[in-house]
């Protein structure tokens, strides 16, 4: 009974801190995806004439940047 009194709490923690730790995890794979497919959309975009070399090589360099930083914070 006594180790059910000290061991609740730390398992309380335990959980929590894999709830958050899962919650975190997973908004950084939708911001992941989220990027890619807005690479995607800026790719289509370009290749449908529709924005210029300038503005896509701007917006692209962009995209791949967020893309190293998610990836740079997920190790």
């Amino acid at each position: 009974m006594l180790t059910s009194i000290v061991t609740g709490p730390i398992n309380g923690l335990i959980f929590l801190a894999r709830k958050i730790d899962d919650a975190v995890r997973q908004e950084r794979e939708q911001e992941h995806d989220a990027t890619v497919d807005a690479l995607r959309k800026l790719h289509l975009q370009y290749e449908a004439g529709n924005i210029g070399e300038e503005a896509f090589e701007e917006q692209e360099e962009a995209l791949l940047m967020r893309l190293e930083n998610l990836e740079s914070r997920s190790e």
